[in-house]
Order: structure tokens, then sequence, then C-alpha cells
């Protein structure tokens, strides 16, 4: 691998009624774009007072990360389709999810929400340390020459802005075989400037961070970490929500949270027989009426 840096370009930001083609056209060339107004007002502001409610509470806490250091500074809220309402009318939008399925190869991977985290970041915390969602992924999987098996969207909850820490991105190193365990300086970054309600749709393998929240107010952002199918996902969905509260999420939520089994390339659902996450060699779904076995 090597660990020459490229130089850092400004992060593209389209129009707000891009389609999900034209974005996936961005983020195959830079690794990372901004799209203005990706939630309406209504809806973002329904749901920061969701969130509100569960951060009034809550200390700033020092859960482990890749960055504990700046985790001092941060807020997390995880378990997102359990404890809220509208988390359900973000994710199941349309741009979201099909971008997120074209970068995954999703007409013949079945896609799952890997991840989804409130970060609410202080005044105070410093930069956060340079690494790829993609890092989470099997050795054999990563590489440039590797199709991609994690993107994200982070969705900015308040205005982003350079002095608040917004995350920063280094585009084009999606491109590179770069060992980001071996980079010992801080490489330049460029940041995501957008406004509350925007989102900016990167890959598994650019290269980003939170930055320094140099303001005097907090930042707070949504990632959601779309995964391939037969990825292992970050949170443990299915133990967190209830099979009550499951039944009344929307079909297509169920299928990303995993209470759908997982058919592959090639197998048909009609079909009957997943590939994995089976419940009595048939669909988990099957759970969600009829629960444990014991």
């Amino acid at each position: 691998m090597t660990n020459r840096l490229p130089q850092p370009k400004n992060i593209v930001t389209l129009e707000e009624n891009t389609s999900a083609a034209q974005i996936k056209e961005v983020t195959d060339f830079d690794g990372a774009v901004i799209v203005p107004n990706l939630i309406c007002t209504d809806l973002l502001a329904r749901f920061n007072s969701e969130v509100d409610r569960f951060f009034v509470e809550q200390r700033r806490n020092e859960i482990m990360s890749i960055d504990p250091e700046a985790d001092k500074f941060t807020r997390r809220l995880a378990g997102l389709a359990a404890r809220t309402h509208c988390f359900a009318d973000i994710i199941l939008t349309d741009r979201i999810l099909d971008w997120a399925e074209a970068c995954l190869d999703g007409a013949n991977y079945d896609i799952q929400l890997g991840s989804a985290q409130v970060l609410e970041v202080w005044p105070g915390a410093p930069t956060q340390v340079i690494h790829q969602d993609g890092g989470y992924a099997p050795f054999h999987l990563r590489g440039a020459d590797k199709p991609e098996v994690i993107a994200s969207c982070m969705i900015a909850l308040t205005d982003f802005t350079a002095d608040n820490g917004a995350t920063r991105v280094i585009p084009g190193t999606h491109k590179l075989d770069i060992d980001w365990n071996e980079v010992s300086h801080r490489p330049e970054t460029v940041p995501a400037v957008m406004r509350a309600g925007s989102g900016m749709f990167f890959t598994g393998k650019v290269a980003h961070g939170a930055g320094a929240n140099m303001s005097n107010a907090p930042r707070r952002g949504m990632t959601l970490c779309f995964y391939a199918g037969y990825l292992k996902p970050e949170e443990a969905h299915t133990l967190v929500i209830s099979r009550e509260r499951a039944r009344q999420l929307p079909p297509r939520l169920r299928q990303l949270l995993g209470f759908t089994s997982y058919y592959g390339r090639g197998r048909s659902k009609d079909e009957k027989m997943p590939m994995a996450w089976q419940y009595e060699i048939g669909d988990a779904s099957q759970y969600l009426e009829r629960g444990p076995i014991a």
C-alpha cells in the first residue's frame, strides 16, 4: 500500500433535485458529494425534537470508539428505529436507498443498515482521526480494486461549518490503497460545509473524520451506514427492537434492520429458501409472528 496522499479538492455540491444516479456518478469519481435540502424542514424539526428528549438528561459520554479522546466531547444516540418515529421517514428517502443499492450492487445483493447514529459534537472537541468506514470490512474485501461493501450518508441535523467541526474529507482517496494506520502526520482535508437538512453521500473507502469544534455551540448530525447483506452489521438491531415495535415498521425498514433473511445473488425471495439468517430453514420474517422457538 502507498502513503502518497493527494492534494484534496473541494467536495462537489449538487442541485437539491439531483437523482440517485447522478449522486452515484460523483461518488464514483470523488468518493463524496453533498446534496442540499435532502430532508424537508418539517421532518428535520420533528426528528430533532425526538432526539432532544433523549439528550436532555444524557451527559457527554466517553463511549469507546476509534478516537476516545474526541468522544469525551461527543454525545451519541443509537437504536433510532426503536427510539424515534421520524427515523423511518428519513431512512426510507428514495434517493438515499437507491444510491446505497447502486453503490453496493443492490440488484444482486440485499443491502442492510449497518448502523445509524446521531452524533452531537460539543465545543472543544478535537479533530477526529482520519479513517474509512470500509475499514470495518474483512481484510480480503478492502482495497481500491475491491467492490464497495459499505456506503454512508451523513445528514446535517444542524448547520455544518468549518468552525463547528463539519466532517472533513479527502476526496479521491477511495481510489488509493492507503494504510491509514501508517500515516503518522495529519493529512490535509476539506470540510463538508452544508446547511441543516442537507446530506453528504460517501463511499466506504473515502478517508474522512469529524473536524474540531471551535465554535460555542454543538454540532449535530446523523450517520447512516449501509452494508452489503452478507456482512454482520455494527448494530444488533434485532436485539434492540421488540417484535411489537418491528411489526409497526414499514416492510422495507424491517428488511434493512435484519427482520428478513439474506438471499444473495441469483436467489428469488419467492423460493422461500434464503441463503443466510434463516428461521426454521425459512425467512427470518416468520419470527415476528411466531416468536422464539424456546
